[in-house]
């Protein structure tokens, strides 16, 4: 049962999920805009987009404490985490990268182009979060 000025687990659901879907509109008009013609893409990406991030709202609302289970603090934890996806995916697609240069070996992606390329990093950063979140639910028991 939630305390004082604490949340019920499907209110921190519903906050989680409505930051990160401002957060996943932002990163699909990123998508939108640097993607050139995959454009036409763009529900695709939001749906894929929304779908990842429901699973992870209700993750972070079965996992919520109480440090996390007041509004303003659930809501600035998934911000941070929106604001990090977004980052990521600006990144992905303003980092220049001269492939001809890569796939002939003649330079090397640096670290960040690594990070920001590589597959794991949107599935990593999730990870993290939730993970920060049972560790303040732990500490907070």
């Amino acid at each position: 049962m939630a305390g004082d000025g604490e949340l019920p687990s499907w209110k921190l659901f519903l906050v989680a999920f409505a930051v990160l879907g401002v957060g996943n509109v932002a990163a699909t008009l990123i998508v939108w805009r640097y993607s050139g013609g995959d454009r036409g893409w763009w529900p695709v990406h939001l749906c894929a987009f929304l779908t990842v991030s429901c699973v992870y709202a209700l993750f972070f609302s079965r996992l919520h404490g109480t440090a996390l289970a007041r509004c303003r603090n659930a809501g600035l934890y998934t911000l941070v985490l929106a604001a990090t996806l977004n980052a990521e995916t600006f990144l992905y697609y303003s980092l220049p990268i001269n492939w001809l240069d890569v796939n002939e070996g003649r330079v090397q992606l640096t670290f960040l182009q690594r990070i920001v390329r590589s597959a794991a990093t949107p599935w990593a950063t999730y990870g993290v979060f939730v993970v920060g979140a049972a560790m303040f639910a732990k500490r907070a028991e």
